[in-house]
């Protein structure tokens, strides 16, 4: 078993790439957050040039670095968004409406004709429906309010 010396040359040549990796990097996602403003199509993009750029210093080949610092930027995306957790709080905030909204569609209707409007649901529709308008948005905190369960739920006082 034998061992590979490396030379000091080679060790400041791949400090070097690091560090500049790095400063190009950053360079690059700033570039791509500011001039871009095309989220994580920039960002990754960014890494792509960097990872180009990089090469292209250190003797390699720009689209080789580029292909790589692509694939290397897409998958640490990938992998940020795939172990973010939704705010329950703020999940169906597209979905919601104001409190505005959700009075003048319901002005005039009692509790019953509102919780009713959806078909019931669960096991032998052992649930009411709820209202077709289902979400709105605290006007106070800007979480989503779910009505079905303030109407239903809420009114037994759990």
């Amino acid at each position: 078993m034998g061992f590979t010396m490396v030379s000091p040359v080679s060790c400041r040549e791949a400090s070097l790439f690091m560090v500049l990796r790095r400063v190009l990097s950053v360079l690059c996602s700033h570039f791509a957050g500011d001039v871009l403003k095309a989220g994580p199509v920039g960002q990754i993009l960014a890494g792509g040039v960097s990872g180009g750029l990089a090469a292209e210093i250190s003797g390699g080949d720009f689209i080789k670095g580029f292909t790589t610092g692509i694939i290397v930027s897409a998958f640490n995306h990938a992998a940020h968004n795939s172990f973010q957790k939704q705010d329950p709080l703020k999940a169906h905030l597209n979905e919601a409406g104001t409190l505005d909204e959700w009075q003048k569609i319901y002005s005039g209707k009692t509790r019953e004709q509102i919780i009713n409007e959806l078909e019931a649901r669960g096991k032998a529709n052992s649930q009411t429906g709820g209202p077709a308008k289902r979400y709105i948005i605290d006007p106070k905190t800007g979480n989503v309010i779910d009505m079905r369960h303030f109407l239903i739920i809420g009114s037994r006082g759990l």
